[in-house]
């Protein structure tokens, strides 16, 4: 159904933001790999219709 759609695509952008995260790191910021896990697991744990 659509939300299992909405969540593919927030877990998609999680899997962006890991690897942006990693480019981030190497500029000196605070969020290291397992804070940006932490971070996906809990936008991917959100409902779809929360999402939108």
């Amino acid at each position: 159904g659509k939300k299992d759609g909405a969540l593919k695509d927030v877990q998609a952008a999680a899997a962006d933001a890991a690897e942006a995260g990693k480019l981030f790191g190497a500029g000196g910021g605070n969020a290291n790999a397992d804070d940006i896990k932490k971070a996906a697991e809990a936008v991917s744990s959100v409902s779809g219709k929360q999402i939108l």
